[in-house]
């Protein structure tokens, strides 16, 4: 019950939904957040919440929905100064990682932002001309600021109708994984490759395919594409690649199951072994050992083909048009690609790789010296 007298401001779901400009079901929603604030009063049919908690739980959970919601000219309560004083990248950073409640934004994901436009480009640089001089990039109070209380994008969470437990439909009826014991979230919880490949191995019971294998399944559809990556614009800001539980979770659950649960390492490995032979890849070259995701370059694998085969890999320039063609796997790692460790030129993880290299025999390179004197016999 509301004390008479209060100064206390109120909210409900249709003023959340009109302040924050989402759908109401959306608002809704998140009043049945177990975090969420609780209700200080009922008028109606309507619950009644505190507007200044409700406020506090979105920039919490929410800060790309919280940030429209706001009408002053500082929003995130930035610290004052002079819109000429001189920020580093590494400062503006901070800044966004304090008005966020999480780590600073990492400067190379920054960099990302200046290339795609929503952090504009240094006001300062090094050797300008102008005083005082700097040393390094540098950007005015304002042009950070700006960028810091943009507009912020935030993806719109699907309409949930809730119906009773006895008539609620299962995950999944009937595929190959039905019956996984998956663990429980939100389907909007964003998880890493390697969260997902842990899962799924408890999941299963056996190793899940391994990064590298996950991202050849990326390529040809059989994985979804990540829904956020480094310097997308969205809230939060990611580090990698990341998937939300609710695609992680479809893509565990509809995998066809390739391996029965319980068999033997020999007899997996002889399933696998048929499997590689159906598709017609050589399993009679001896290559290098190593991690599957070392990373190999172009010459790298034309001297492991070469040693492998006996002969003469084709040349570099006629690799380059079987990646173009589909024959070759395009390469896993690209300069600029965000990722670390970072790379100077196209570069191919050992598994990618290898799966090339062990292509069926396809007989003599034609001009060969024994194929021309066939000919002329």
């Amino acid at each position: 019950m509301i004390p008479e007298g209060s100064e206390q401001k109120h909210t409900n779901v249709t003023l959340i939904s009109e302040r924050y400009d989402v759908h109401r079901d959306t608002a809704y929603k998140w009043t049945g957040e177990e975090s969420f604030p609780d209700t200080v009063d009922r008028a109606g049919k309507a619950d009644v919440y505190d507007e200044d908690e409700v406020d506090e739980w979105l920039r919490k959970n929410f800060p790309g929905v919280w940030i429209k919601g706001q009408k002053g000219r500082n929003p995130l309560g930035l610290p004052p100064g002079d819109a000429r004083d001189l920020l580093t990248l590494q400062r503006i950073g901070e800044l966004e990682g304090r008005a966020f409640n999480r780590d600073a934004t990492d400067v190379r994901t920054l960099r990302t932002y200046i290339s795609k436009g929503t952090l504009a480009r240094p006001d300062r640089k090094a050797g300008d001309g102008q005083k005082p001089e700097v040393n390094e990039d540098r950007w005015f109070r304002s042009t950070a600021y700006a960028y810091l209380n943009r507009p912020r994008r935030t993806r719109r969470q699907t309409t949930v109708v809730e119906q009773p437990d006895s008539e609620q439909q299962p995950q999944a009826t009937g595929g190959p994984g039905a019956d996984l014991e998956l663990p429980g979230g939100d389907d909007q919880d964003l998880l890493t490759l390697e969260q997902i490949r842990a899962i799924d191995t408890a999941a299963r019971g056996r190793p899940a395919p391994q990064a590298a294998t996950l991202k050849i399944y990326q390529r040809d559809g059989r994985m979804p594409r990540p829904d956020r990556a480094p310097g997308d614009g969205e809230e939060p800001a990611v580090d990698e690649p990341m998937w939300y539980r609710s695609t992680a979770y479809g893509f565990i659950r509809s995998r066809p199951a390739t391996r029965r649960t319980g068999t033997s390492g020999a007899e997996q490995a002889g399933s696998e072994r048929n499997a590689q032979k159906a598709a017609g890849l050589r399993d009679d070259l001896e290559l290098p050992g190593g991690d599957e995701q070392d990373l190999l370059t172009l010459e790298q694998i034309r001297a492991i083909d070469t040693a492998a085969r006996g002969r003469p890999a084709p040349k570099a320039s006629t690799l380059q048009v079987y990646q173009s063609d589909g024959r070759m796997p395009r390469p896993d790692r690209v300069p600029g690609d965000g990722e670390e460790p970072s790379v100077d030129e196209p570069m191919w993880y050992r598994s990618t790789a290898y799966l090339f290299v062990r292509r069926p025999a396809t007989g003599r390179p034609r001009g060969s010296k024994v194929a021309r004197g066939k000919s002329r016999g």
